[in-house]
């Protein structure tokens, strides 16, 4: 049943769509008229929540859906089935483009005067979520050898800016680990314009933002996606997509493998200007036709790797931020050993006679606090745990509802930190180090201690413990997130996979002051290949701190 109202088949459609398109074609929408009819199909509409595909309707959570699913025709499992991700920044031709695709799927001709569209990008019922969410269009039951998949990532490089961008990947990521979601990928089209001779700084963040998602093994299935285009050979913009060094797929020449498409086949137009619009139509079903025998050519690739690289980030994340808080904790150590020196040489004879003083002591606990607090330019949420008072997964955990959903939990405990998803609290704050002054005397501090440790020790000794379990803490979270960012540089398809998730300032520096040069240059090295434009700050913003 769809969510439209049923309606008369409307007059103008020709005999042949009413015969061959039996279901669908009964409720087509008017939307408007020129010189071509247009209708909107009908079709089904799904959205994902928790994990689980549910039946659109008029709830707020359905109108806000970050990821949807709408279906024309009855899905035929017999039929070879392609997808195509389209990628592009806003106002590049996509929705165009993709309603290019689905007439001709659909077999439509330029003398039958109609045109049907599946999007519904000019609809006064969408709210601003709704331009941003991720929507895939399946167009099933028709002509063609095939079904074909469209995901289109509508919203990249508007006025919401880089943090708003960032959450298409993370629902696109959904997407594909979601149940009945989308499991292998036949092509992904970055979209530009046939007028352009650069890339921008915004679109060399789009394509790397979404190309940090998949593993080495879908550069072959890149293509590029022309659109405006005036039918002559597109020189400025592959002169671009080479220029760029924008990982596709190249003919053996090393031309980027790219289609033409002019959108221009719903424009109205004066009669006396039919035969040039033909010419227009017939091109853009050329094109079409080429991007299909493409498709069925060209072999899909799994998401398995796509997976691979998820979980590598996944972990990355993980690591860097219990480094970023091990560093903080050492950091106040050293200037806690430091006060604490200085009070011990101030009191000697008062120690040595073991007289009782006051000093001004600073402690540093583990607290949640706002994570706009700490982090500038982030609004995500922490998966955190009370009892060991660690954040589990942070940054990333955004879209999960259930805590044994997130993936850091497998068997319903956490991979972390060893503790049950129960002990796991999500919301928009975090465990950092907290520190406060205090009024102690000494014999309070080295109770302190003894209740601790069982015995009587000094207490720079406790100091110097502290510190030395927190360096030997920073030195291993070190070497993991090195060994995380060599396994993630070896099977991601883009440098932006580690871009967006790691301070290379900050490692190279650490590294450098435990003397350790070789991984100092590798990290360099893996460094100097990320873009340096304004869009490609990414992740790193996330750990620095506010003032």
């Amino acid at each position: 049943m769809s969510n439209y109202h049923k309606s008369r088949v409307p007059e103008g459609i020709p005999m042949a769509y009413r015969n061959f398109i039996k279901g669908p074609i009964e409720a087509l929408n008017l939307t408007k008229r020129g010189s071509h009819t247009c209708y909107r199909l009908e079709t089904t509409r799904e959205y994902l929540h928790d994990k689980q595909w549910k039946r659109h309707d008029e709830s707020s959570t359905s109108r806000n859906a970050k990821i949807r699913r709408w279906r024309y025709g009855e899905e035929n499992r017999n039929k070879l089935n392609k997808t195509i991700l389209l990628v592009g920044e806003t106002g590049s031709g996509k929705t165009t483009l993709i309603n290019a695709l689905v007439n001709y799927m659909i077999g439509v001709k330029f003398e039958e005067k109609v045109w049907f569209e599946i999007t519904e990008e000019d609809s006064e019922k969408q709210s601003v979520s709704q331009t941003s969410a991720v929507t895939v269009y399946e167009v099933h039951d028709v002509k063609q050898l095939i079904s074909l998949t469209i995901i289109d990532t509508p919203g990249y490089g508007d006025t919401q800016g880089v943090e708003h961008d960032k959450t298409i990947a993370d629902s696109l990521r959904e997407l594909f680990e979601s149940y009945r979601g989308i499991d292998r990928i036949d092509a992904v089209g970055l979209v530009v314009k046939a007028s352009q001779n650069r890339v921008t700084d915004a679109q060399r963040y789009i394509f790397e933002s979404v190309l940090s998602l998949f593993g080495k093994d879908i550069e072959d299935n890149i293509v590029i996606l022309i659109t405006h285009s005036d039918g002559l050979p597109p020189t400025g913009a592959l002169d671009a997509i080479k220029n760029a060094d924008t990982r596709c797929a190249k003919h053996k020449h090393g031309e980027p493998i790219h289609f033409l498409f002019n959108n221009r086949q719903n424009q109205p137009h004066k009669e006396h200007q039919a035969k040039l619009y033909k010419r227009i139509w017939n091109s853009g079903e050329e094109s079409a036709e080429d991007l299909l025998k493409f498709l069925q050519r060209v072999k899909g690739q799994s998401l398995r790797m796509t997976g691979d690289v998820l979980k590598q980030r996944m972990q990355l994340e993980a690591i860097l931020c219990d480094l970023f808080t091990t560093i903080n904790l050492v950091d106040e150590d050293e200037k806690e050993e430091e006060r604490i020196n200085g009070i011990v040489r101030e009191n000697k004879a008062k120690l040595d006679n073991n007289e009782s003083f006051v000093y001004i002591a600073k402690e540093t606990k583990m607290k949640k606090v706002p994570i706009k607090d700490h982090f500038k330019f982030c609004y995500e949420k922490a998966m955190c745990c009370d009892v060991c008072k660690k954040n589990c997964h942070f940054p990333g955990c955004t879209w999960v509802v259930r805590l044994n959903w997130c993936s850091v939990m497998s068997g319903n405990m956490c991979t972390v930190c060893g503790c049950s998803y129960k002990a796991h609290t999500k919301e928009d704050k975090l465990y950092m180090p907290v520190t406060e002054e205090v009024e102690k005397t000494n014999e309070d501090l080295k109770r302190e201690i003894q209740d601790v440790y069982g015995k009587h020790v000094d207490i720079q000794e406790n100091i110097e413990k502290r510190l030395t379990e927190n360096r030997q803490r920073m030195s291993q979270l070190l070497e993991e997130a090195y060994r995380g960012i060599i396994d993630l540089d070896e099977i991601a398809l883009h440098q932006e996979s580690l871009n967006f998730h790691v301070d290379f300032d900050m490692l190279i520096t650490k590294l450098s002051e435990t003397g350790q040069t070789e991984k100092v240059l590798k990290l360099k090295e893996i460094n100097d290949r990320a873009p340096t434009d304004k869009y490609s700050s990414g992740f790193r913003g996330k750990f620095q701190k506010t003032d």
